[in-house]
């Protein structure tokens, strides 16, 4: 890591940037606990993504087929099924703050 990426880390870090791992259990608490923060500051929540994602290799798209067809929905041929579930627990979680 370069020192430049060491210090925007740790001016996000001090902005309460949320840092996911891509996997909801563990982001799950994270997402709860900032999000608790925010709501008991009484400040409006302003979300800003960084949509960093998955490549378009073929096991993406192999898992992304996979994914449609559990769920009944359409096969995309030029990008991936957006992975949602993170992103529905903080709005909904936003929503009661």
């Amino acid at each position: 890591m370069s020192g430049m990426e060491s210090i925007l880390g740790w001016a996000m870090a001090c902005n309460a940037y949320i840092f996911l791992d891509r996997a909801f259990a563990s982001d799950r608490t994270r997402l709860d606990k900032i999000l608790d923060y925010y709501s008991r500051c009484g400040y409006n929540y302003q979300v800003l993504i960084y949509p960093e994602g998955t490549d378009k290799c073929p096991l993406a798209t192999e898992r992304s087929r996979k994914y449609a067809e559990k769920n009944s929905l359409v096969h995309y041929d030029y990008v991936l099924h957006p992975r949602t579930t993170g992103f529905v627990h903080m709005v909904q979680n936003m929503r009661k703050g």
